[in-house]
């Protein structure tokens, strides 16, 4: 059976013009797979995250693709990801502000971000974030079985935030769900 892979658009506002594209080329290539769109609009993004983790369960798709709407990426990005089998794979991303790849490793008790891409092509990594990620169904029907919500922001101090991706990406972890980065 072909997989349903259902894609979560959080969005604010307006969509930039290279998303837009991007992501009419994806849904206008040819695959193997079926696809259904779910959207939000005009909240924080924890909170769209969950309501759209709800819309997916709601569903009957069997992966959820977050993607961010400043995220460009190539028309085959599903194929890319689903051929990982994978119950966590995300595309790789960076960071704005120091474009730095939005990945982590776990050390002395904290989240780090990757200082540069790995080589291989899936790094088995402790954390992504979500503005290109692919999640297996099972991941969100147990985490939110178990915790109820699967995205928070956290804000320890005022210099240590810990945003939704890495709050998703720790509970992951404690379950026992490895989390991989298609570094292509």
């Amino acid at each position: 059976m072909p997989p349903i892979v259902g894609i979560a658009l959080p969005l604010y506002k307006h969509v930039e013009s290279l998303f837009l594209q991007c992501l009419l080329g994806l849904l206008y290539s040819k695959h193997e797979f079926q696809i259904r769109i779910f959207t939000i609009d005009l909240t924080s993004i924890e909170v769209a995250r969950n309501i759209l983790a709800d819309q997916f369960l709601a569903s009957d798709c069997t992966h959820l693709l977050f993607l961010d709407s400043d995220m460009v990426f190539p028309p085959n990005t599903i194929e890319l990801l689903l051929a990982h089998d994978k119950d966590i794979v995300s595309g790789l991303c960076f960071l704005r502000k120091n474009i730095s790849p939005s990945a982590y490793f776990f050390e002395d008790g904290n989240y780090k971000r990757l200082q540069k891409v790995p080589t291989e092509p899936l790094a088995k990594v402790d954390g992504v974030g979500l503005a290109c990620a692919l999640i297996k169904r099972n991941v969100l029907e147990k985490l939110t079985q178990k915790y109820k919500i699967c995205f928070r922001t956290e804000i320890k101090s005022p210099k240590e935030v810990i945003g939704e991706d890495i709050f998703f990406s720790d509970l992951c972890q404690k379950e026992g769900f490895d989390i991989y980065l298609d570094t292509r």
